[in-house]
């Protein structure tokens, strides 16, 4: 199975990994700096989609663990992708940042050049 699936691969990944738990995370990178780097490095799979929100996604993937960024709080987080990981059962993780290293820092130092 390859590391860059479709959307329509969700359901057999959920198969896949039935006895294992599954980590969702999903966010835009439009630009891609270390942070991002290191969470994707630690990933089976990354999954394509052109929704823009994941609700369905969530719904069909049904993870054990959904996790974000510690920029996001509960509070921030779309509220129909919220009541779909609530839906689902889902954990919800806020991972630290990576220090110094954000799109915010990255675009900041650009425009300062």
């Amino acid at each position: 199975m390859s590391k860059i699936l479709p959307e329509s691969a969700a359901t057999s990944l959920r198969e896949k990994y039935a006895p294992e738990q599954i980590v969702f995370t999903n966010g835009c990178f439009d630009i891609l700096h270390v942070g991002h780097v290191r969470y994707l490095a630690a990933v089976d799979h990354v999954i394509i989609f052109n929704e823009p929100r994941v609700t369905a996604l969530v719904k069909e993937l049904r993870p054990h663990i959904y996790a974000k960024g510690g920029d996001y709080t509960i509070d921030s987080l779309n509220p129909e992708e919220l009541a779909a990981i609530r839906e689902v059962g889902a954990q919800i993780k806020l991972l630290p940042l990576v220090p110094g290293k954000s799109t915010t820092a990255l675009l900041r130092a650009i425009q300062e050049k």
